[in-house]
């Protein structure tokens, strides 16, 4: 779990009220240093314990929370409020982590997302945001597989380990679908297969067929799915009495949303300024050139520490 995140991230400092750098008359710019912390920690004086430090030096940081998932945490709340009113900054990192999945308290809590254009299905307690991918060219790579129900085995091993090393996502030719492979969990050459919410998944059985590859950004939810991540974050602030985050920092679990989409989604249709965004050669610093504005939605850590 990562700790505290060091970005040179000149936009996300504007937004946290660090030094700024003076501005060039020709092209303003504003940078400085951003310390960030991901995720809700194991208990409220996690946070508490970090901004009293900050506080210490005159400083201030980023807490990148999940905050559908903190209504259900005793206290986790309060101490967002407390921070947020001692001048620290509280970040959208999606309502319980993940770009493509929202879990709620229970069903009645749901009953406005029911129905939305961004939303593949819902299970009890738990919303799937519809999700769009690139359907690979013909000439791309692929290898042939044998498929047993959830899980595929490779038609010749030769090279085969280096081939599926880290992939996540797997595009049937035939099938005209999508699937996630996990190919940490692998044993023996048998590598398991979910939905790409990682639903269990029955393929029955397949012999021979092909798979290409797809990268993380080529699997995405749509506008209108990230439209209710961004939407159900401010009806918590709304039920809370929080301010409105005004940057997106990117879950570790993929699909990762490259900074055109968070630019397109969270900065035009939401008023993010910044965001911290995984793939595609992210910035680190803040004078880089921007010809299509969206630097400040590509930022991401240069150290790690904690």
């Amino acid at each position: 779990m990562k700790r505290i995140v060091i970005c040179l991230a000149g936009c996300v400092c504007g937004v946290l009220g660090l030094a700024n750098a003076a501005p060039e008359p020709a092209n303003p710019v504003t940078g400085g240093v951003t310390f960030r912390t991901d995720d809700n920690g194991p208990n409220p004086d996690y946070f508490r314990q970090r901004a009293a430090v900050f506080d210490k030096y005159g400083l201030k940081f980023g807490a990148a929370v999940n905050l559908l998932q903190a209504e259900n945490q005793p206290g986790m709340i309060e101490v967002f409020k407390e921070i947020q009113a001692g001048g620290h900054d509280i970040m959208d990192h999606t309502p319980t982590h993940s770009n493509t999945v929202m879990m709620f308290a229970s069903e009645a809590d749901l009953a406005w997302v029911q129905g939305q254009p961004g939303v593949d299905h819902v299970d009890k307690k738990t919303v799937f945001l519809r999700c769009d991918f690139q359907v690979p060219p013909a000439d791309r790579e692929s290898r042939n597989v044998n498929v047993n129900g959830n899980s595929l085995t490779p038609v010749s091993a030769d090279g085969a380990e280096r081939w599926f090393k880290d992939q996540e996502y797997l595009y049937f030719p035939t099938l005209k679908i999508v699937c996630r492979i996990n190919s940490r969990k692998a044993a023996d050459g048998v590598y398991p297969l979910a939905t790409l919410w990682q639903e269990d998944i029955d393929l029955k059985t397949l012999t021979d067929t092909p798979v290409q590859r797809l990268a993380s950004h080529e699997v995405l939810p749509t506008d209108e799915g990230i439209a209710l991540l961004a939407q159900t974050v401010r009806r918590v602030c709304d039920r809370q009495g929080l301010k409105y985050p005004v940057t997106y920092i990117a879950p570790g679990n993929s699909p990762h949303l490259t900074p055109v989409v968070i630019k397109r989604t969270y900065g035009e249709k939401f008023g993010y300024r910044s965001a911290a965004a995984y793939p595609l050669a992210v910035k680190r610093v803040f004078n880089e050139p921007d010809p299509d504005g969206t630097a400040p939605f590509g930022m991401q850590w240069c150290s790690e520490a904690g």
